[in-house]
């Protein structure tokens, strides 16, 4: 009766494999559950985050649009007007093409604050200079800058307008405000 324990032990055994499959499908399951939950919000937070996030910036200077357009438009002076050539005094930096003119390009490499990439005139009008801002691998933004003279006075107004991809618009509903003080 050796064959008949045997298959008592295998039914015992085999028991255990039908009863531990039951316990883990119950947690998969839960687990499956919270999973798709969690997919299926973040979903809807996608479908009612923003698409595009500009900020924007404005200052009168006591300059004319023309001389104020000569600085934004020619590359080789932004580091001594720039905010961001403070935030790292050691960034290296190269220009590229004749200033005031589309094609003009700055290069940078810095620390943390300041990153890596490229600017690029795209578009000088009367008005309105427009920038390529390239973060490097970090996605391409539009820059533009709007002159408006007051007087001997000019009212400068800076922006930067960036698409957000689908999935990366429910994020963009709790950051939304933390791009604004990180452009600064």
């Amino acid at each position: 009766n050796i064959s008949n324990q045997r298959k008592r032990l295998l039914l015992r055994k085999h028991n255990y494999f039908i009863l531990l499959p039951k316990i883990y499908k119950i947690m998969i399951k839960k687990i499956v559950y919270a999973i798709l939950a969690l997919v299926v919000l973040y979903f809807v937070l996608c479908l009612i985050g923003p698409s595009v996030i500009k900020v924007e910036r404005s200052v009168t200077m006591n300059a004319s649009a023309d001389a104020v357009k000569s600085q934004i438009t020619d590359y080789n002076v932004f580091n001594s007007w720039s905010p961001w050539a403070e935030k790292d005094t050691a960034m290296k930096f190269s220009v590229e093409g004749t200033p005031g003119t589309v094609g003009h390009k700055y290069f940078w490499e810095g620390n943390k604050n300041v990153g890596k990439g490229t600017m690029q005139l795209t578009s000088i009008g009367v008005d309105t200079v427009i920038e390529q801002l390239d973060f490097d691998g970090k996605g391409v933004r539009d820059v533009y800058f709007i002159l408006t003279p007051e007087g001997e006075a000019t009212n400068l107004t800076w922006a930067i307008k960036m698409n957000v991809p689908f999935f990366g618009r429910g994020m963009m509903l709790f950051f939304k405000g933390q791009m604004d003080k990180m452009l600064g």
